[in-house]
């Protein structure tokens, strides 16, 4: 039942430049370094606009836009083959239009959409460990190896992941000014749609108490 998961390690992970021994006798075990490289990238966008209507009617819009990519090869196994990759697309519009009534009482009115949005998740997928149809590949480890973290094959449990929330604001606000007094009244209304998806435990874990288990596929 194993024998495809044993392939892959074969195939996909170095042998090890060291072994461990107890009692000056090899365990079955080793070790191997294997470093991944963070690979990321970050775009940032702002745009602003001014108009005057007329002399008592002008129009200010600004968006802003920021887009952040992110891979990391060794986020969540101990051997390369299941990156984690990251998006994060973030959007800020705001549009404001102000009237002018007479020289003490000016009016404002504001519209504004944001939407910071994140995905997340492991693109890779490999036939042995696809045991679930339609879900991420399953997580293989491996206890009892004496090895801090306890080295595991597979991705991250929280895979996929996938968070978006769109805001809509509206708002209008009437200033009015006497001599060295304010009065400032208004109201505003703000709508929130929030989407999210975690994918946790994604394709499941397996969990092998030892290595002959692991090896007669037994968790």
């Amino acid at each position: 039942q194993m024998l495809p998961v044993l392939a892959f390690y074969g195939s996909h992970i170095p042998l090890p430049t060291t072994l461990n021994l107890k009692n000056g006798l090899p365990t079955g075990t080793g070790n191997v370094v294997i470093q991944g490289t963070q690979v990321g990238s970050e775009n940032y966008g702002l745009g602003r606009f001014d108009w005057s209507l007329s002399e008592k009617d002008s129009l200010f819009a600004r968006y802003l836009a920021d887009q952040a990519f992110l891979t990391d090869p060794l986020s969540a196994s101990s051997a390369p083959g299941w990156s984690y990759q990251g998006t994060n697309f973030n959007w800020f519009g705001s549009i404001e239009e102000r009237h002018i009534f007479s020289s003490n009482l000016i009016n404002t009115a504001r519209f504004s959409f944001s939407r910071p949005a994140q995905t997340a998740g492991t693109p890779e997928s490999y036939a042995p460990f696809a045991i679930l149809p339609g879900l991420p590949d399953t997580r293989m480890s491996v206890n009892g190896l004496g090895v801090p973290g306890n080295p595991v094959l597979g991705p991250r449990q929280d895979n996929p992941v996938q968070y978006l929330q769109n805001k809509f604001a509206e708002a209008d606000d009437l200033i009015w000014t006497r001599g060295a007094h304010t009065l400032r009244v208004g109201g505003s209304i703000t709508r929130l749609q929030e989407i999210g998806m975690l994918g946790n435990p994604g394709g499941g874990a397996w969990t092998f108490t030892s290595i002959p288990n692991f090896l007669l596929g037994v968790a």
